[in-house]
């Protein structure tokens, strides 16, 4: 649905502007060969109920450290 919204959002500004209008599926190829696509991701919790125990205890633990011990930890996020 929001590719369909969008790529007529886009068609109709940019007939809007054209003296030659162009169609919605001409709107959806040029953005899908630019690496646009319309797509929602799905929600995922980014901590599960089964781990929240875990994460306050370990918080706990470290909550008192010093700047210098978390110089030394190696953060696999980043």
């Amino acid at each position: 649905l929001f590719k369909l919204l969008l790529s007529q959002y886009i068609n109709t500004e940019l007939n809007h502007h054209l003296c030659d209008p162009v169609s919605t599926k001409t709107v959806c190829r040029k953005l899908h060969k630019a690496g646009i696509y319309g797509w929602a991701s799905i929600w995922k919790p980014l901590v599960y109920n089964a781990n929240t125990q875990i994460h306050i205890t370990w918080n706990n633990e470290h909550k008192t450290s010093s700047p210098e011990q978390w110089k030394n930890c190696i953060w696999s996020d980043e």
